[in-house]
């Protein structure tokens, strides 16, 4: 980890309420000779817990609503080395305290600086959306059930993200952010289908990256609702093929 890492890091867990916003720098063709980029996928993210390592840290986030990102600045240049980094910024204390439902984040290397507003999914009522969630909500806990069966090696971790993202989206207080930042029950249970599972291949994690972008680009909370009901019928039939293989 280097220092502007540990910086970052520091800056999230002690003066930003463990809280920064990620996002995804992609480059964009044009005719001008300098590169251009596009702000994508923006997300307000809490940081859960970190363990530290003989080398790093091992660092748990939590995913809490997308958000547009504005106004970005950066008063550093980049070097070539780091054009297809990540960026990670630092949001501010307005998050918990503005009444516009903007919040402001602090330049400060390796910080971006800028405006961020929540993006929620479109408003949707009806009874299909409660069967759909019942549904999902039992094919997760069917899921968790299912893989606490599964053997795996000493040197990888019985995954339990989907309990985990479960209980999450369960919750009834967040009384670390502003409400405008908490997506609805619905909207929360709808992304947290897409889970890592033990023993996943590359292919079947890359699977997920598809999965989680498409889940990113949509704000219809039905539609994800069901393409997360089938990812995890998709899981449930994954795990119990390998327990199959694991019994014989």
């Amino acid at each position: 980890m280097g220092n502007s890492d540990r910086q970052a890091l520091g800056q999230a867990l002690y003066k930003r309420g463990k809280s920064f916003v990620h996002f995804v720098l992609d480059p964009v063709e044009d005719s001008s000779p300098r590169a251009s980029f596009a702000v994508r996928y923006g997300c307000l993210v809490q940081i859960e817990s970190v363990q530290k390592l003989e080398i790093g840290a091992l660092i748990s986030i939590r995913g809490v609503c997308r958000v547009n990102i504005s106004n970005l600045l950066d008063k550093t240049k980049p070097s070539e080395s780091n054009l297809d980094e990540t960026p990670i910024c630092s949001v501010s204390e307005e998050i918990t305290e503005t009444e516009s439902h903007l919040s402001s984040m602090i330049q400060m290397e390796p910080y971006f600086r800028g405006t961020i507003s929540p993006m929620m999914d479109d408003p949707y009522e009806g009874i299909e959306l409660g069967i759909r969630i019942s549904k999902l909500r039992e094919s997760m806990c069917n899921l968790h059930s299912l893989q606490m069966k599964l053997k795996v090696p000493e040197d990888e971790p019985l995954q339990t993200n989907i309990r985990a993202s479960l209980l999450w989206s369960e919750k009834e207080c967040f009384e670390e952010y502003n409400e405008s930042f908490i997506p609805s029950l619905p909207e929360r249970l709808s992304f947290a289908a897409y889970q890592t599972v033990s023993g996943m291949s590359d292919a079947e994690l890359l699977t997920l990256q598809k999965h989680k972008i498409q889940a990113m680009d949509t704000t219809d909370t039905l539609e994800r609702l069901n393409s997360g009901i089938e990812y995890v019928e998709l899981s449930i039939r994954m795990i119990a093929a390998r327990l199959a293989i694991q019994n014989i």
